[in-house]
């Protein structure tokens, strides 16, 4: 053994192991980037299956679809030209001009919200009876259901004259969407290529956004018949969004670009962040569509929006969660993390946090799930809950300034 007081027995060890030969590797650098950009978009579907799954589970007991066969990207998209523009991040403005009120529940009814109109007159969302309740002025009141059979029911959203859609399962069925409309509740008819489907959106005009296990997105258009089958969206590859106009917001291959519909059916993918492609439109309003573009976070994404008229792209680095609602103004509500309390982030990029019932800041065990937002941005529907489920409260919040 040496006596040299700086000898390492374990620097033999490291130059024996250097010279053993290794075999050559199979991976290339392309290999590489290509298993890197599958992982991350991996991670940024089980995030957003997560959040759904867990509106889902609180809704409706967990009502799931699987996703349907790989559909071929769109062709021949025609890219914005428009560049993003920095994103202001000023610091958090807490409890600043919103007031907050627990809504009027039935007697003995517990219950979920899970949508409001543009104009904040209709709420809607599911009881823990799975039953659809809708708010119409504040006043409660619960729905029919589209079959007496259901097992399984979820509300997805209302709009200005007060039809919901939603989902069900139940009675030999495995899934499928139904809209309440002219005093009745009825199951919207199936793609003509039969399977599993839900509804996604409906627009104050009435037409209404689906997906298709074997079909993919799809559209129930308020013009047509309400006995004939919906249109299959061949020009986009899923799709989550409806504006009022008709244009559709979705994605094509599973974020490897954002994509809006205009209401003729035309493709065009939006801008995207130079040297980082990708992204996913989820609501619009006006002519703004938000969602989400890569990001080096933890969820691999931030928030972003897009000016639909001159194809801006503005994102929110800050904000490493993707929207669920946006107003005609440009505000919208995300969570500031992956997951926990959404937040109000304003079309300069100030985010607002909302007040609980309590008055007080956010406690810790307490979560402000904020889902809805109205066209002006005057109210904000959502739910409040602790770490028990019976403390969950259906909320609505007002601009008070």
């Amino acid at each position: 053994m040496s006596t040299d007081p700086d000898y390492n027995p374990h620097d033999d060890v490291a130059a024996l192991l250097r010279e053993i030969p290794l075999p050559p590797t199979r991976i290339t650098t392309e290999h590489a980037i290509s298993m890197g950009r599958k992982a991350i978009r991996r991670r940024r579907r089980g995030i957003t299956a997560a959040a759904a799954a867990a509106v889902v589970a609180a809704t409706a007991g967990g009502f799931t679809l699987a996703n349907p066969a790989p559909r071929p990207a769109p062709v021949n998209l025609p890219l914005h030209s428009a560049l993003p523009t920095p994103s202001a991040s000023p610091s958090p403005v807490n409890l600043t001009g919103w007031t907050v009120a627990p809504l009027p529940l039935l007697d003995g009814t517990v219950a979920t919200v899970a949508a409001m109109d543009s104009t904040g007159r209709y709420i809607a969302g599911t009881t823990s009876g799975f039953k659809a309740i809708v708010w119409d002025n504040l006043s409660p009141r619960l729905l029919p259901p589209p079959s007496s059979t259901i097992d399984d029911l979820q509300v997805v959203n209302v709009n200005s004259t007060g039809s919901v859609v939603g989902n069900a399962a139940g009675g030999g069925s495995s899934g499928y969407a139904w809209v309440y409309r002219d005093g009745a509740a009825t199951k919207l008819p199936a793609p003509r290529a039969g399977g599993r489907y839900l509804a996604r959106d409906i627009n104050d005009r009435g037409d209404i956004l689906g997906w298709s296990e074997r079909s993919g997105p799809i559209l129930w258009r308020a013009t047509a018949s309400r006995t004939a089958a919906p249109t299959v969206l061949s020009n986009v590859d899923d799709a989550y969004a409806l504006g009022d106009d008709g244009s559709v917001g979705g994605t094509a291959n599973d974020g490897d670009h954002p994509v809006v519909l205009s209401p003729t059916g035309q493709a065009r993918r939006m801008a995207e962040l130079p040297g980082k492609p990708g992204g996913k439109v989820f609501a619009i309003s006006g002519n703004w569509a938000c969602g989400w573009v890569p990001a080096d976070t933890d969820s691999n994404l931030m928030s972003a929006r897009w000016n639909m008229t001159t194809g801006e792209l503005t994102p929110f680095p800050s904000v490493t969660s993707f929207p669920v609602a946006i107003s005609a103004s440009g505000a919208f509500l995300a969570g500031r993390g992956r997951f926990g309390s959404k937040v109000l982030v304003l079309p300069d990029g100030t985010i607002v946090e909302l007040p609980t019932l309590s008055g007080s800041p956010l406690e810790r065990g307490t979560e402000l799930d904020a889902v809805a937002i109205t066209a002006d941005g005057t109210m904000i529907a959502g739910n409040q809950s602790g770490l028990k489920a019976s403390s969950r409260i259906p909320a609505l919040w007002r601009r008070s300034g």
